[in-house]
């Protein structure tokens, strides 16, 4: 009886001690707080970016577009914070271990050592949140989109006990669910953890994480019990679950990335190009893209892929688009009345703006590797207004835009607007359209407005409209067949 009682004392030791160990990091090291939603702020932003300038209009777009996307939730920059406090021995001015911040209440007792660092929490993970769009990370999807290894969990896990050993903080992204159709995937869920731990127990891989959704303080049963893990069946390379926070079981996209790489700022990334098989980003607000066709040998290799590891809402994405060819990409839109959409190639970035528009809509748009970037926009509305910027990105402190304003768009017609790599902005229409063009530079903080042109452009000739060397006054504007009436305005 002596025997057994102290074999029983022995193994509640033994599982009092594991208990510890699997709580111990994210007890310690995760934050106190359970992940939410909350609009970016414009020093959030410019701090997670080089050379970021309110007075640079592709910056301000951007962050215009990409503020809301954190309305779903900050689990990508949670997960990164409490992987750089932990690998740096603190951060952005957090010390480790984060665990030991704490709001007193009636059931804790000790002073609040929460709310006088909230702010630094709040302005850290919102800074690194915001970095997932850097060009780190989109070299990253850019590499994992040319394999074609969406769902490799096994070389998951042994990216990341790489990683661990570096001090490279991996945080692992993943899908609730992986369905390839067309071009583009559909995720279901989707969401970001942070890995500390790896194992391997026969075939049975496991990947140990932080979990921004289920802080320790308020659920400490969910890591107690050993179920903050990412399970992989090492027989089959796509084979791994992990209970989600929507309560079900996932088993979708899986990756990770080096964390280490997003601590220091880089430039807008819409500005990032020539990425190996990359040949565009495209953000969107407003619409779902729906289909993208090619109609060259490559349409097969050709992907949009949402790189937004937290949106909710179809109508909201950061994408990458990929294919090895530089072809004309034909945007299928669904749209809900009034969309925006940025289109960024290689030295060039096309945003169309469009209020009233039919729940259809078609955008092509070519041009994207060579820096000679063109947009068709088809209408299928009587009544949809549309703005067009055409961006020509010479440096990150040095853009040249062109601003379209189609007065009337005809229902079927179109209007093609592109820059050619030597900063000439070409229009043509498939109908008579009354347009106005304005032209504006932006160099190291500093704006050149040039006057409007007031065009009446016919089918069948181009325009070409180029800012004047000489004279701030005006703008410079060619028609290819002498057919369409002009003028300018001071």
């Amino acid at each position: 009886m002596r025997y057994i009682r102290i074999t029983l004392v022995l193994l509640m030791f033994m599982y009092i001690k594991t208990a510890l160990a699997q709580t111990s990091f994210p007890r310690m090291h995760g934050l106190p707080v359970d992940n939410y939603g909350e609009e970016l702020v414009w020093s959030e932003f410019r701090e997670a970016f080089l050379a970021v300038d309110s007075s640079n209009a592709l910056d301000v777009k951007l962050f215009d577009m990409i503020k809301g996307y954190a309305n779903d939730g900050f689990c990508f920059g949670m997960s990164l914070l409490a992987g750089a406090v932990y690998v740096e021995d603190g951060y952005m001015g957090l010390c480790k271990p984060l665990g030991s911040y704490a709001v007193a209440d009636s059931t804790t007792s000790g002073n609040d050592t929460l709310t006088p660092f909230w702010p630094v929490f709040k302005h850290a993970y919102h800074v690194l949140w915001a970095r997932q769009f850097s060009q780190p990370m989109v070299r990253q999807i850019a590499e994992l989109i040319s394999s074609g290894d969406f769902q490799n969990a096994t070389g998951t896990f042994n990216k990341v006990e790489s990683y661990l050993s570096g001090n490279e903080i991996p945080v692992v992204l993943i899908s609730e669910s992986l369905a390839v159709s067309g071009v583009t995937p559909s995720l279901g869920g989707m969401h970001a953890v942070l890995a500390y731990k790896t194992e391997k127990d026969g075939t049975t891989w496991k990947i140990h994480v932080y979990d921004p959704s289920r802080p320790y303080i308020s659920n400490q049963d969910f890591y107690r019990h050993g179920q903050n893990i990412i399970t992989i069946n090492s027989t089959s390379s796509t084979s791994w679950s992990y209970p989600g926070p929507n309560g079900n079981v996932w088993s979708g996209f899986i990756y990770t990335v080096p964390g280490i790489r997003l601590l220091v700022p880089s430039t807008n990334p819409l500005l990032i190009s020539n990425l190996a098989e990359s040949v565009a980003k495209i953000v969107v607000n407003g619409c779902e893209i729906t289909d993208v066709e090619t109609g060259d040998e490559a349409a097969d290799k050709t992907m949009l892929f949402p790189m937004d590891f937290f949106s909710s809402d179809s109508t909201r994405h950061f994408y990458l688009l990929t294919s090895p060819t530089d072809s004309n990409y034909k945007l299928k839109l669904k749209s809900h009345g009034s969309y925006d959409i940025l289109i960024a190639g290689n030295g060039g970035v096309a945003e169309i703006q469009a209020s009233g528009a039919s729940s259809d809509e078609l955008i092509s748009v070519s041009g994207l590797k060579s820096g000679a970037i063109q947009v068709e926009i088809t209408s299928s509305s009587k009544n949809a207004e549309y703005v067009i910027d055409i961006h020509k990105v010479i440096s990150p402190k040095h853009l040249n835009t062109f601003t379209i304003r189609p007065e009337t768009m005809t229902e079927g017609g179109s209007l093609i607007a592109g820059i050619t790599p030597d900063g000439k902005l070409k229009l043509r229409s498939s109908l008579p359209q009354n347009i106005t063009v304005t032209y504006e530079e932006y160099e190291d903080g500093n704006i050149n407005k040039q006057p409007s042109a007031h065009l009446v452009l016919v089918p069948k000739d181009i325009l070409t409209v180029a800012p004047s060397k000489d004279d701030n006054d005006h703008l410079m504007v060619q028609s290819q067949h002498g057919r369409a009436k002009l003028w300018a305005e001071n």
